[in-house]
């Protein structure tokens, strides 16, 4: 039984939106162990997973600079958590809870584009078979 790209890319959002509940949710150093071992199979994963799929999805001269464009998009993510932290420390005493939800509501929406990339893709099999299927036919 094969589980493809799309289910693996949507296992990392799963883990990600677990990481982040139990982030924004719990306080329990007991409960932390578990949301450690949860980030670490994502980041793993996330790694893994996107750099083996992205050669698939983009032709081969270009890969490197999708997974550079990818990284580049990721640090001004990144670069936007630094006015929410400086709130969290100056405005709300320390409590992280409102960069955290925002995160948290970020990620849903990577539900649905990994699902519609999904789609794509099927599409884009679908053509390869049949544009393969009349090659043969033509030989």
């Amino acid at each position: 039984f094969h589980w493809g790209w799309i289910s693996a890319l949507q296992c990392i959002n799963v883990l990600a939106i677990c990481y982040q509940l139990i982030k924004v949710t719990s306080d329990n150093l007991n409960v932390q162990i578990i949301q450690f071992v949860i980030f670490s199979f994502y980041r793993s994963f996330l790694f893994g997973v996107t750099f083996s799929f992205l050669p698939t999805l983009i032709a081969g001269p270009a890969v490197g600079k999708a997974a550079g464009i990818m990284m580049g998009c990721s640090g001004v993510v990144n670069l936007c958590m630094i006015p929410l932290s400086k709130l969290a420390l100056e405005r709300k005493d320390g409590d992280f809870l409102l960069p955290n939800t925002i995160l948290l509501c970020l990620m849903l929406p990577s539900l649905l584009v990994i699902f519609v990339l999904g789609k794509y893709v099927k599409l884009e099999e679908q053509a390869l078979m049949e544009k393969e299927a009349r090659s043969g036919k033509e030989l």
